[in-house]
């Protein structure tokens, strides 16, 4: 599904990596706050007989924090323009090095379940 407008873009919520954790929408967030990570990506390839292919792409990244908070990052083709792949590579990179940060915190909830 083509949406009209963009949201939750790079560039709408300003977002921004710290050493500390990142900005999101003005908002610091520090990385042992995040308890989840989400990540959809999508490829749609349309195909034109005898001409060759065509490629979209999209990604939404969604971090919960352990307030219940959601934040999200978005790069998605519209009805008037589509995504750009080196858009949802470097939101790819951020999804990869905060899942990184955040392993052990992650992993935590449910290494106390186990004890």
């Amino acid at each position: 599904m083509v949406s009209f407008t963009k949201k939750n873009t790079l560039e709408q919520t300003g977002f921004k990596l710290t050493s500390e954790g990142f900005i999101h929408r003005g908002v610091s967030y520090k990385f042992d706050e995040v308890v989840e990570t989400r990540s959809y990506r999508k490829v749609f390839e349309r195909k034109i007989i005898m001409v060759g292919s065509d490629f979209t792409h999209g990604m939404s990244i969604i971090f919960v924090m352990k307030s219940g908070e959601n934040v999200q990052l978005t790069e998605q083709p519209t009805w008037l323009s589509d995504s750009k792949l080196d858009r949802v590579e470097q939101i790819q990179k951020i999804f990869d090095t905060i899942s990184d940060k955040t392993f052990h915190n992650r992993a935590r909830k449910y290494l106390n379940q186990a004890m």
